[in-house]
């Protein structure tokens, strides 16, 4: 509620429209989700990409049934469940600026050693195919190191992100801990959940807020109106 408050207040100063989006899934659903590739399901609370997948299409959902939006911020809790059998590998995190095809660029938890990072887990920009082609291996645009200790699973993360498309830039924290600081430029899109090469990832308290059509909560945070005149 202290969000709505907050968002409510400030459109009172500026004339836009304020959405206000929250998910913790405790209602047993995924409404307003629009499943792109692989299986999601609501289990215990939880979003879950239950199934082993090393191949594209990989799972992605889309927030608000694929709206593409510009400017705003995504935060959610972010679990590895266990590593991929063969490839030793766990990604998962957010994608955003997807377009019809699901092109575009994938945000993500590293959870083994980073390419760059050796001896940590890092979050990584990387633009991405996902209609069925993958991606070039040299496609990553950025990586932050010493996010959290290699090889972790089975613990919840936060990964939050503030994107500015008008502006290109991209700001990401992980834990709370700045990771990137990047410009980089960026077409509005369709925003979501992604995982690659992966046994199982979860996803848990997802919120976004931005300039753009109010939508509704399912969880703590109710959807904020607030169109404004001068």
């Amino acid at each position: 509620m202290k969000l709505s408050i907050v968002l409510l207040a400030f459109t009172l100063i500026f004339p836009v429209l304020i959405y206000a989006f929250d998910d913790n899934f405790d209602d047993g659903k995924a409404d307003g989700w629009l499943v792109a590739a692989g299986k999601w399901e609501v289990t215990n609370g939880e979003y879950h990409a239950p199934d082993q997948v090393n191949t594209a299409p990989y799972p992605l959902t889309f927030v608000l049934d694929g709206k593409e939006l510009s400017e705003f911020t995504i935060k959610a809790k972010v679990r590895n469940d266990k590593f991929h059998t063969t490839m030793n590998q766990s990604h998962a995190g957010f994608a955003f600026a997807m377009d019809s095809k699901n092109t575009g660029y994938v945000l993500y938890f590293r959870f083994h050693k980073g390419l760059q990072c050796p001896d940590t887990a890092s979050l990584v920009l990387r633009y991405t195919i996902e209609n069925g082609k993958g991606w070039d291996p040299n496609a990553d645009v950025a990586e932050g190191c010493g996010v959290f200790e290699a090889g972790d699973k089975e613990k919840w993360h936060i990964l939050e992100a503030q994107v500015h498309t008008k502006d290109g830039t991209l700001k990401a924290w992980a834990d709370g801990k700045q990771a990137l600081d990047i410009s980089i430029k960026l077409s509005p899109g369709k925003v979501g959940l992604w995982v690659a090469d992966i046994g199982a990832g979860s996803f848990d308290d997802v919120s976004l807020v931005g300039p753009g059509l109010a939508v509704k909560s399912s969880g703590n945070i109710s959807t904020t109106w607030g169109n404004i005149k001068n």
